[in-house]
């Protein structure tokens, strides 16, 4: 029996997994047993030497608005079980009552709740009696508080204190394991039962969630298995359900017992039932409901559909200590039933136990891609730091050969979902993954790749419940395809990706932007901009949307600006000279709404929308205060400016910051107007669209500032606490932007371009390139008198040799080396000199 926590305790620093021959050995036998959990390891056994798991605690960022997931997975594996509450985005809630466990979920994402389904519960009543005795037609609800529970990599458990169970989960990549031990006695007492009393335990498994969209589902049993089929329309593709076929998808379950037999078994909805009788009669049942409840009715009400196992429960089921204990195995597919039953086959191939610990060596295996010795800062850093690293993958799940749509003959063809979404992780989680996980990364824009050629062939910048979803902004799909290519990561045709790229950025899906492509191509290409749309502007879908998209015309404008300037140094790259010219000029069509006009807090130059184009010629600027949006003015009203401001988009033009700097008079008038947007309190440090500007000071030569300005945010807003993270984690969008500047080398997304930045320990190890062979070390050297506060890097040394720039390209870290930053209290001028900063494009010759 697996040993929880005692009561009352949650455990912060978790048990160190030791490592053994034997138990490498073991370990690896058992995946073998069960191949199907080898093929996610995207990090190889050879890094299992390094025991990060201890620093991960997966509570932070569960509270406040972090919406982060807490349960059992395995690494990018599609089954996520926890226990969930009710209307909370990620499903798990650290103190809401818990209303059962579900299999699939997403993990920090704020736009809209997804998945949630197959529900399990445990229900008791007295007696022999079969589920509808006490329940008559209607899926039993279930709530409960918890008295304890405890968490690590692959491993979830939680003391239900209304029924008084013990409930643990640990799962692989399609199939959870659940273990129910209770005490005898203690179960009778809390039914009021007499000794030696009999009392029923049900396993119920419910397509529907309390309080999640339902459309359709079938359910059956056969005795030693229970199939519950849902049919469901996800948040997020859906266009928060205003599209009619966007985002549906179905969950195929397959429920087992694992140890003891049930006496009893049947399936029912809310208004019919079937008992199928004794477990060893092997009656087939099966019941039906297309009785669909919309994605946005909270009353609880509408059909639900499922099947339940029944179990008598007495002195034979109990050792000799009173205790008691159920197993039951879930297979999951998102294609077939019959997927879904060899995922039980393979879930009862292996103990608990033995799952827990495969589990946990794949978690070993990946977190093992970077290790950190001697927080500089804080303790609590390191804590941060593999919790954000374990979140990192979380999503996308690999559903290799789970895509119904697409053709016979692509079942070994990668293909992952849960993009949620690009524009969220497009800025430091797969950069970072570039670097530690290339393979992985390599799958994820092959599947992206396969998802638009087995659709309509556009790109997408999301894809949720085997569908394209909602574009916020750009297409940042884009660079993450021209990201890989400059960075030659292997294993990409990328004639194909340019293609498709091509297609993608050049002409506008016959679908909808909104899910696909990019949206007013047209205008866009012949104007230089997109312009404010007004009400008669919106299609139908927009409109019905009540404009909470409208046009975004600045946050589009501007991240196409830049998605064109990556397209066009591939395209250069590649040979295609005239593709190129035409893209590289058109990257600088942010300057399209800079109005020079606009003055706020006494800066002068921001961007503004412009409405339409006349003749030819740009129309004028509707101008609207550059802090609108912003934490200080209508906080995330979605206009023009997609989850931000003025004060923020107005930094946004990566490729070309010193013409930036010129825009806003300058250098100093540059890190002057920096420092103004945090001290004004314009700054969002829960929101990406200003993830880069904190490090924007090395383009105007003083890398010190942007060093200090990290610290300084980070040490506001990022605690070990369940509260620990200052907005959605977004697919650990933010736990990977913590990980960059804790690191010292923080990417700037679409570009060979890391900066350099004071790491926060001492010294950095990553595993880098195929299959981690190489080694890159960043080491922190103290100047002698200087120890008291320093954050100051005042010269540095590549390989030995002296390094005078700011910023590293992608080939010296993955070829491997080392990095020494010789670090101080006091200013020197390291990285000032124009010749020293990071590379800017100054447009075509």
């Amino acid at each position: 029996m697996t040993v929880l926590s005692k009561p009352g305790i949650t455990r912060r620093y978790l048990p160190r997994f030791k490592t053994r021959p034997l138990i490498i050995v073991a370990v690896i036998a058992l995946c073998l047993i069960v191949q199907r959990q080898c093929h996610i390891i995207s990090i190889k056994f050879k890094r299992s030497e390094v025991d990060n798991l201890k620093w991960v605690d997966p509570r932070i960022g569960t509270d406040g608005d972090g919406h982060v997931w807490l349960g059992a997975s395995v690494p990018n594996g599609m089954v996520k079980v926890s226990a969930d509450s009710d209307h909370v985005e990620p499903g798990y809630h650290p103190t809401r009552p818990i209303i059962g466990f579900s299999h699939t979920h997403v993990s920090g994402t704020g736009g809209g709740r997804s998945y949630q389904n197959m529900v399990l519960t445990p229900h008791w009543n007295t007696g022999n009696t079969t589920l509808l005795e006490p329940f008559a037609t209607r899926i039993p609800d279930f709530v409960s508080h918890r008295d304890w529970e405890e968490s690590k990599p692959g491993y979830y458990a939680v003391s239900l204190s209304s029924v008084k169970l013990n409930a643990s989960i640990t799962a692989a990549a399609s199939f959870a394991k659940h273990q129910w031990s209770f005490h005898l006695d203690t179960v009778r007492k809390n039914n009021l039962l007499a000794a030696g009393e009999n009392v029923t335990l049900h396993a119920v498994l419910k397509a529907k969630h309390p309080t999640m969209g339902f459309k359709s589902g079938v359910a059956e049993s056969d005795g030693s298995r229970i199939m519950v089929t849902g049919e469901y329309q996800d948040t997020w593709s859906s266009s928060f359900e205003l599209h009619p076929t966007n985002g549906i998808y179905k969950v195929y379950s397959c429920m087992g017992a694992a140890s003891t037999k049930p006496h009893q078994y049947g399936v029912l909805t809310n208004t019919e039932s079937q008992n199928g009788g004794r477990s060893q009669d092997t009656k087939t049942v099966q019941v039906k409901t297309t009785n669909s409840v919309g994605l946005y009715d909270y009353s609880g009400d509408g059909d639900n559909i499922g099947g339940y196992f029944s179990f008598t429960v007495d002195e034979t089921m109990a050792d000799e200590n009173g205790n008691v204990q159920v197993l039951l195995d879930v297979g999951i597919s998102f294609k077939s039933m019959d997927k879904a039953c060899e995922r039980l086959k393979e879930a009862q191939a292996v103990t608990f136990d033995e799952q827990v610990k495969i589990a946990a060596t794949l978690w070993k295996q990946n977190l093992g891609a970077i290790s950190v010795q001697e927080p500089l800062l804080r303790k609590e850093d390191e804590i941060i730091f593999f919790s954000s690293f374990y979140r990192m993958f979380f999503m996308p799940v690999n559903r290799t050969g789970e895509n119904p749509a697409w053709p016979d003959g692509t079942e070994t063809l990668p293909y992952y979902d849960d993009f949620y979404c690009i524009w969220d992780t497009f800025r430091t989680m797969n950069p970072l993954l570039t670097l530690i996980a290339p393979k992985l990364e390599t799958d994820l824009i092959n599947s992206l790749m396969l998802s638009a050629k087995y659709n309509r062939g556009y790109l997408g910048d999301s894809h949720v419940g085997n569908s394209f979803g909602i574009t916020q902004g750009g297409n940042n799909a884009e660079i993450l395809i021209t990201e890989a290519f400059i960075k030659k990561i292997p294993g990409i045709n990328y004639t194909a990706a340019y293609e498709l790229l091509q297609t993608s950025s050049e002409t506008e899906s016959p679908f909808h932007y909104i899910f696909e492509g990019r949206g007013h191509v047209d205008e866009y290409k012949t104007d230089g901009y997109v312009s404010v749309k007004s009400k008669g502007d919106l299609d139908d879908l927009m409109a019905r949307n009540n404009g909470r998209f409208k046009s975004s015309s600045v946050s589009r404008t501007v991240e196409y600006a830049y998605a064109d300037y990556t397209i066009g140094m591939m395209a250069k790259s590649m040979g295609f000279l005239n593709d190129s010219v035409a893209l590289l000029r058109r990257s600088g069509n942010w300057k399209m709404l800079w109005d020079n006009e606009t003055v706020d807090h006494g800066y002068t130059g921001f961007l503004q929308p412009r409405l339409k184009a006349v003749d030819g010629r740009p129309g004028p600027f509707k101008r609207i205060s550059p802090t609108f949006g912003s934490p200080i003015n209508h906080f995330n009203d979605i206009d023009e400016f997609y989850e931000d401001c003025s004060w923020s988009y107005s930094f946004f033009a990566p490729h070309q910051m010193k013409t930036v700097i010129q825009y806003m008079g300058g250098d100093e008038t540059f890190i002057s107007r920096i420092d103004a947007f945090f001290k004004l309190g314009i700054y969002n440090p829960g929101n990406e669209p200003a993830f880069l500007v904190p490090v924007l000071y090395h383009y105007a030569g003083r890398p010190d500032l942007s060093t200090k300005r990290l610290d300084t945010i980070i040490k506001n807003n990022f605690t070990s606490q369940p509260n620990g993270i200052p907005g959605n984690d977004d697919s650990a969008s933010m736990g990977s932007w913590f990980m960059c500047a804790a690191m010292g080398i923080f990417p700037v997304a679409g570009q060979d371009v890391y900066l350099i930045v004071a790491p926060r320990f001492r010294a950095v190890t990553v595993r880098v390139g195929e299959e981690g062979r190489n080694l890159f070390k960043i080491r922190v050297v103290v100047r002698d008198g200087e120890e008291e506060d320093a954050r100051v890097i005042q010269s540095a040394k590549l390989n030995g040799r002296i390094l005078n720039r700011s910023w590293l390209k992608h080939e010296e870290i993955v070829r491997g080396g080392k990095l020494e930053l010789f670090m101080g209290s006091s200013l020197r001028e390291w990285g000032y000199a124009v010749e020293n900063r990071p590379p800017s494009f100054d447009g075509l010759d």
